[in-house]
């Protein structure tokens, strides 16, 4: 069993997390929970964009170590897609791994979403938080000076027990937001 110690310390998931999110501060981060939390704050604006870039001739292995990074950080779907991409198609099935860091990157990453307790509400509110960071749209209806950021980022500090101030300052330092007017009906980016 790969430990989070042992899983944030391969260089394997020091490079794949660099190159998706930057510097999360791994070597500051004591758990998953932590982790998730730490991954949550970070600019992930531009993962698929990275990801995609990342995958280009790689090996299997590598592919599929690259994809249990992304599963940790809640992009199950696209590390699939992912796989596909690369050409491989029994992600979950047995492989002869040649380097033991890509072993253990997977072990320790199916080891981390197996352990994570979590309910709907504290994923709700995750979600909700990526959502306004992901979308412009979405960070100009719900992002600063809303009721909605309010509440999201209080309940997320309550959870965690970060900082209010600073963490919707650094959650809002990571959004883009597009203003959104309606014309006729329909809503469309204001010129």
């Amino acid at each position: 069993m790969t430990t989070f110690n042992e899983w944030k310390s391969l260089p394997t998931v020091r490079d794949m997390l660099k190159a998706l999110v930057g510097d999360i501060g791994l070597d500051q981060i004591p758990n998953w929970s932590a982790y998730k939390h730490a991954v949550y704050l970070a600019d992930r604006s531009q993962i698929i964009k990275r990801a995609e870039a990342w995958i280009d001739h790689r090996e299997s292995e590598e592919v599929v170590a690259f994809a249990a990074v992304l599963w940790t950080m809640d992009y199950a779907s696209f590390a699939g897609e992912i796989c596909q991409k690369a050409g491989v198609t029994n992600v979950f099935g047995p492989i002869n791994y040649q380097d033991d860091t890509h072993r253990k990157t997977v072990v320790g990453a199916f080891a981390m979403v197996d352990r994570h307790e979590s309910n709907k509400a504290d994923e709700t509110v995750l979600h909700l938080i990526r959502q306004i960071q992901a979308d412009g749209r979405k960070a100009w209806q719900l992002g600063w000076g809303s009721a909605s950021f309010e509440l999201l980022t209080a309940a997320y500090c309550e959870r965690t027990g970060h900082d209010l101030e600073e963490t919707r300052q650094r959650i809002w330092s990571n959004c883009k937001p597009i203003e959104m007017r309606e014309v006729d009906g329909d809503e469309e980016e204001a010129a």
